[in-house]
């Protein structure tokens, strides 16, 4: 699962501004862009938008697919033949 919110350093500790669904002392993988570097905010906001175009895609194939009788969907059918 990925999650990006914003964080506070104080006494050196990253303090989330708000809560996280995270499990106690679940071990992640932290990537800091410091909010107040116009060029670096503006290169986070780039990707996040390259990845949510990207999610969208995506999520929006299986409408495109067709149903043509070889999709994943019939994965069982074409392998094993019609259930008797």
């Amino acid at each position: 699962m990925s999650q990006e919110f914003e964080a506070i350093y104080e006494n050196g500790v990253l303090r989330p501004l708000k809560p996280v669904l995270l499990r106690e002392h679940e071990v992640v993988s932290v990537s800091v862009t410091s909010a107040t570097d116009p060029d670096l905010r503006a290169v986070a906001d780039k990707q996040r938008e390259i990845v949510l175009a990207f999610t969208s895609k995506m999520e929006s194939l299986h409408e495109e697919i067709p149903d043509d009788g070889s999709t994943n969907r019939d994965h069982d059918r074409i392998l094993y033949g019609e259930p008797e």
